[in-house]
């Protein structure tokens, strides 16, 4: 599918914001690209002050879904030097998420056609809750796309959420870290297990 002139002009100011942000960070970045507004961070975020944090203002039915998609190949290139990234895609319900998820995994629909032209057909869309499908060989050789809720990140008590829980299905994705990282990490216990 073939972007608009207003997309492909959205699409082109992400690439610019990123590419500047490797080297003037995120605050000086945003201030090239529009030096008539001022760079705000929500303050929950003030401690993510140095990640780029932007958002494309696009109408109503103007696509943002599909720019999201092309954004991503666009963000691993200039920002992350990735060839196969890792991304979070946060959306506001379950039903939305469903419905995104549906269309990313969807090989004739133009949210999965960009990530596929984008990344050789090399993509893997899962959904929050199936994340125990990732395999560490996924890493790095496949476009990673997890689709979440924003509520599943958004809570105070992690009680009863599997996806704050140990999974001895991830083990794998930790036995090779090296030594100096594994150091940081908690480790479970028995006693843990037993709690």
């Amino acid at each position: 599918m073939k972007l608009k002139n207003y997309q492909t002009e959205a699409l082109n100011s992400v690439n610019r914001y990123f590419s500047k942000s490797l080297t003037k960070g995120a605050e000086k970045a945003f201030q090239a690209i529009q030096p008539n507004l001022s760079y705000k961070i929500p303050s929950e975020h003030e401690a993510l002050r140095n990640v780029p944090y932007v958002c494309v203002r696009i109408p109503t039915g103007g696509g943002k879904t599909l720019l999201a998609a092309h954004s991503i190949s666009v963000i691993a290139k200039q920002f992350l030097e990735q060839e196969y990234p890792v991304t979070l895609w946060l959306v506001p319900s379950k039903t939305i998420k469903n419905q995104t998820a549906e269309a990313l995994k969807n090989p004739r629909h133009p949210y999965r056609k960009a990530l596929d032209d984008a990344f050789n057909r090399e993509v893997m869309v899962i959904e929050s809750e199936d994340f125990t499908l990732l395999r560490p060989q996924d890493f790095g050789s496949k476009s990673i796309v997890i689709v979440s809720t924003i509520q599943n990140f958004r809570i105070e008590n992690q009680d009863g959420r599997k996806i704050y829980g140990f999974n001895e299905k991830l083990t794998p994705h930790f036995e090779r870290l090296p030594s100096a990282l594994n150091a940081d990490l908690d480790k479970v216990t028995e006693a843990d297990l037993q709690e």
